[in-house]
């Protein structure tokens, strides 16, 4: 692979990661905003694409040993910045 390719392929990887939505961190922190009782036990990504990306959220609620799931979707604005737009809980 010859050096302009390899800074291609750098590049495309750049992009492709900046278009996955807004990670597992802000999810987080968006979620113990609304919830900052909750404990958080796992947040993973589901299906996307550059204008939407869907996160499933894994929790547990005060006092309680079940484990709550909810999805929430969030798409890339105008501004190419990641909004919330939409929360479903799970179980």
């Amino acid at each position: 692979m010859s050096r302009s390719q390899g800074l291609v392929l750098v590049w495309i990887l750049f992009l492709t990661a900046c278009s996955t939505g807004p990670g597992r961190n802000q999810v987080k922190k968006d979620f113990q905003a609304m919830h900052p009782d909750y404990t958080v036990v796992e947040i993973y990504t589901g299906e996307g694409d550059g204008a939407a990306v869907y996160y499933h959220i894994k929790y547990k609620k005060p006092g309680e040993d079940r484990i709550h799931e909810d999805e929430w979707q969030y798409v890339n604005t105008v501004e190419n910045m990641w909004a919330l737009r939409h929360r479903e809980t799970l179980k």
